[in-house]
């Protein structure tokens, strides 16, 4: 329990202080991870057998030290609460947890662990 409570808080604080550029987030609900670097947003996702992404397709915004969206297309954008970092789509109440991850392939490499043990089933 108190390791819970210490890894909670460096979460928290990790994610809230500072910028969020070179630094990614993972949704183990959704089975998808984004990485933000430059001013751009590049999400990872499971298609087939593969791990996948869309590239420099979207571009970020830090909304004080509170949020951060970011829009795929005119229909779907997404913000990040970063205090809690629960995900949310835009006009959809409910949020997903995710988990601060500080490279890419801290995502990537969750993503292929389940596309393995899809193969092993």
């Amino acid at each position: 329990m108190v390791s819970t409570v210490m890894f909670s808080a460096v979460f928290s604080s990790v994610t809230s202080a500072g910028s969020v550029d070179g630094k990614g987030i993972y949704c183990p609900s959704l089975k998808k991870g984004y990485w933000f670097k430059d001013g751009k947003v590049t999400g990872y996702f499971i298609k087939g057998y593969n791990v996948t992404s869309f590239r420099d397709k979207a571009r970020y915004t830090e909304k004080g030290a509170t949020q951060i969206w970011w829009y795929i297309n005119l229909d779907e954008s997404y913000y990040l609460e970063r205090a809690s970092l629960t995900l949310r789509q835009h006009n959809h109440a409910v949020g997903v947890p995710c988990q601060l991850v500080l490279s890419k392939q801290g995502i990537t490499s969750r993503l292929q662990k389940i596309i393995e043990k899809a193969q092993k089933t």
